[in-house]
């Protein structure tokens, strides 16, 4: 066996450059030829990175196929066409001499060490005795420009070949007057030939109507040189050159010295670059010279005969298809095709040629006992008569990246977070669960599941823990259905389980109480353990329906009567929940209506301070008579507006009604200035970016000023999400707007928030003020809510007083203020004005009278508790 000295001898021993960097393009060897034409020392290139040993070459193609190699296991090949030489490499150790520097073709690949470390290999080859060949041809091309004269049929054959090369060719004498120029050079600058032959050669090198000679410095020294000394430029020029009309042109010069008849004549091949199509042909050209690059190309290439036999393969493709080279002109090329896949290949391969199409096919093959898929291009070789000579073509190993779309293709089906099927997959699988009701005689059933409070866990344990728990949940709901079945996330804490062959509607209850039951089992996230508990919507088809988008309403509507009624549980979709939600979409346009025709207005429920009866405010409170439906109570049409996102426009239209009533109002009542507006703000109008400047809008509008409004928040619309709302909140008290918590006490808090929220007052709940005279919980509770108000320096105002006794009580507590229907029903703007006239509340507050209310229907009773 090799010994690692051995090795590293026989490759420094290469002529040709062997390079070896690490993952993060350091170099980790650098073989003797490599030193030579460098002119470097170990310690100027060993670990480190190859863009700070050759400053040249940073930000290059060089570079980036380095990385290509690296990160992505591609291999490149950089041709001398257009990278000639991407690294500063001299000749005859004439180190920084550009004339010595070495045109190089480049191979990229990556590689992997013993331990699997990924390193990138470069291997350089000097092609410059190649170009030199290349460019002695297209002296040769010049001298049979001379024979011609003497074979006429041999002329018109070379100005054939001439005239429709890519390049345009100039030739000219020592004095640089065109002497001869071809049909590409005529079509490419605009002139006859006869006007060429005028001309000299610098005059393409600069505008027509300028007098000043043109030419770079690099440009006129290679020129001199060809004149003087006969030296050919290795590389070409890039320049411009300007047509008749004036128009700039891109450019590539390359010049050669010849003779004809002992008179020296120079040959400038000019490339015009600006066309993409010509470099493309240039490249294949280039490809063909140079076929014996293919010994180190990153891709399988061979050749074939007419008949497809292989008469040539390069070693990659030796490595990919597991063919030994000692079967060429034996094998076929398709040979390492599997033999059940072989017709097929051979098939589409000679009807495509057939057809003088260009051969490319995906395919697959066993080798070594690992499956590889290839991408093979094949293509034919014609004679000059258009005969079919043989065939060229490329295979690319494309074994990765097949791997590499798997994965994306598993992205695109699945839910990234929890593997789940996601949106899409689940549209695909419930099509074909309904479709194949119609072969058999079983039914199906869909589950739509919503994590009860999944939000809060998530606002207040952070997104991390929240997408532990998600996973938790996950990994339980896969393992409570069958491999048949399908589970789905849709998207934030919504999942769908699709349960195919169901003989009965019991079959699908008995797998929603798996899912409560495996739910609800405590989960430990970090040093935290909580509880979760889900709402579950069942639909069967095809009892309730069959279309996808059927069968997906009616399960979410079943899940949502249950997040209505008590969570955690499940509940079949009826009929009667699509009438329901049928009624609730009418209700939905008339509100939309309501709002655009102004249907709704304003009614005013007076505040009062419990200690000197004085009045010290009003609530607004929102109704809507229907032409149809008539008064509509608020608890109808409020969380339809909510859900539908019509409470935005709803409560800007109540807030501009209610500030012009409130200076109304407080004119009326002789401008007292410690009146104070209620105004209720739900949670997405709290959220609305747009809340602060219509607040301070309303205000300007209705001449009231900002201290005399205050907003009522619920603490459920403050906890949603506490950090934007408390930006909101000192927006709104920098403003001078008093900012108040409603139904304080029935929603999730926390004192801790409660201390640093800009909050002027609490308003008791009703629900604790309706039966405090006979219950003593409530007297606690309330008794507790003015005691910490007070102490954190807060106002307490009780909603719902409805007996005398509850107000004497609350003014035992020192309760700031108070409303409700022992006071007065909400009304309009004048009958407050005459009850103050009266010196009515007053006589409230002594328990001496209290507004008389007329007889209310049942249903507002029940809104009024």
């Amino acid at each position: 066996m090799l010994g690692k000295i051995d090795f590293q001898q026989v490759v420094d021993d290469l002529d040709y450059g062997v390079i070896t960097l690490d993952d993060q393009l350091r170099v980790l060897y650098f073989n003797r030829w490599m030193f030579e034409v460098s002119g470097k020392q170990p310690d100027q290139v060993l670990n480190i990175p190859i863009e700070r040993v050759f400053p040249q070459i940073s930000n290059s193609r060089f570079v980036d196929a380095c990385r290509d190699a690296i990160d992505l296991r591609l291999p490149t090949r950089l041709s001398n066409s257009f990278n000639p030489s991407p690294l500063p490499l001299y000749q005859n150790k004439c180190i920084g001499d550009e004339l010595y520097r070495l045109q190089q073709a480049t191979v990229i690949k990556p590689s992997t060490d013993n331990e699997g470390s990924i390193l990138c290999e470069i291997y350089v080859q000097d092609v410059t005795p190649i170009v030199s060949k290349e460019t002695l041809l297209k002296q040769m091309a010049a001298d049979h420009e001379k024979l011609a004269k003497q074979f006429e049929e041999e002329k018109d054959h070379l100005s054939r070949i001439i005239n429709n090369t890519a390049d345009a060719i100039i030739t000219f004498e020592r004095g640089n007057k065109i002497q001869m120029c071809n049909l590409t050079g005529v079509k490419l600058f605009g002139y006859s030939q006869e006007e060429l032959n005028e001309l000299h050669f610098e005059d393409l090198l600069q505008p027509p109507e300028s007098s000043s000679p043109h030419s770079s410095e690099k440009l006129r020294s290679l020129l001199d040189n060809a004149i003087s000394n006969g030296v050919t430029s290795h590389h070409a020029i890039a320049t411009y050159a300007y047509r008749k009309d004036g128009v700039e042109l891109p450019i590539q010069i390359k010049f050669s010295r010849t003779s004809v008849s002992d008179q020296p004549l120079i040959v400038a091949i000019v490339r015009d670059t600006s066309d993409q199509a010509s470099r493309d042909k240039i490249l294949k050209e280039s490809e063909a010279r140079f076929r014996n690059l293919a010994k180190i190309a990153p891709v399988g290439i061979f050749q074939t005969d007419e008949n497809g036999v292989l008469n040539y393969t390069n070693q990659t493709w030796n490595i990919v298809t597991g063919q030994p080279r000692n079967t060429i002109n034996e094998d076929l090329w398709f040979d390492h095709v599997a033999d059940e896949d072989r017709e097929g290949v051979e098939s589409q391969w000679k009807v495509e040629t057939a057809n003088n199409e260009q051969f490319v096919l995906e395919y697959s093959f066993v080798c070594e006992d690992k499956l590889k898929w290839v991408l093979c291009q094949l293509m034919e070789e014609l004679d000059e008569n258009g005969r079919v000579l043989g065939y060229v073509g490329s295979i690319t190993d494309i074994s990765e990246q097949r791997k590499t779309q798997a994965k994306i293709e598993h992205l695109a089906f699945y839910d990234p977070l929890t593997s789940l099927a996601n949106r899409r997959l689940f549209k695909d699988r419930l099509a074909r669960s309904i479709a194949a009701l119609k072969r058999g005689k079983k039914r199906m059933a869909l589950l739509s599941l919503d994590l009860d409070e999944f939000k809060r866990v998530n606002d207040s344990l952070g997104h991390d823990a929240g997408d532990q728990l998600l996973t938790t949940i996950a990994d339980r709901l896969s393992e409570t259905v069958r491999e048949e079945d399908t589970v789905a996330r849709l998207g934030g804490d919504e999942f769908s389980i699709i349960l195919n062959d169901i003989e009965r509607s019991s079959d699908a209850a008995i797998v929603a109480q798996k899912v409560i039951d495996a739910v609800t089992k405590s989960i430990s996230l970090g040093q935290q353990s909580i509880t979760m508990t889900v709402s579950i919507g069942i639909t069967i088809a095809p009892d309730d329906g069959r279309e996808p988008a059927e069968l997906v309403k009616n399960a979410d509507m079943a899940m949502y009567s249950v997040k209505e009624v008590n969570k955690n549980s499940f509940n079949f979709f009826s009929a009667s929940m699509n009438k329901k939600a049928s009624d609730r979409l009418s209700l939905e346009n008339d509100i939309r209506g309501a709002v655009l025709n102004k249907e709704f207005f304003v009614k005013y429920q007076p505040q009062l301070d419990i200690d000197s009866g004085n009045i010290i405010g009003a609530e607004a409170l929102a109704r809507w008579n229907h032409d149809v439906r008539g008064m509509v109570p608020p608890c109808d049409f409020i969380p339809v507006a909510e859900s539908s996102n019509l409470i935005l426009s709803l409560g800007e239209l109540m807030l501009y009604d209610a500030c012009k009533g409130a200076n109304r109002l407080i004119n009326r009542l002789g401008n007292p200035k410690d009146f104070t507006l209620a105004v209720n703000l739900s949670a997405k109008q709290l959220m609305d970016k747009k809340l602060v400047h219509t607040i301070q809008k309303a205000v300007q509008t209705a001449g009231i000023y900002p201290e005399q409004l205050e907003l009522e928040i619920t603490e459920s619309a403050l906890m949603q999400n506490i950090g934007e709302a408390v930006k909101v909140l000192n927006s709104l008290k920098g403003y001078g707007v008093k900012i108040a918590i409603d139904d304080f006490g029935t929603g999730y808090s926390s004192l801790s928030y409660l201390r640093t929220l800009p909050v002027d007052r609490l308003k008791i709940d009703q629900s604790f003020i309706f039966d405090l005279m006979n219950n003593q919980r409530d007297k606690d509770l309330v008794t507790a809510i003015v005691a910490m108000a007070h102490s954190l320096k807060m106002e307490v105002i009780a909603e719902g007083i409805e007996t005398f006794d509850q107000w004497q009580f609350l003014k035992s507590l020192q309760c700031d203020f108070g409303q409700g229907y022992y006071i007065s029903k909400p009304t309009g703007v004048n009958e407050i004005v005459k009850a103050c006239d009266s010196y009515i509340w007053s006589a409230v507050a002594e328990g001496r009278q209290n507004i008389i209310l007329p007889e209310e229907s049942p249903k507002l009773k029940q809104v009024k508790r």
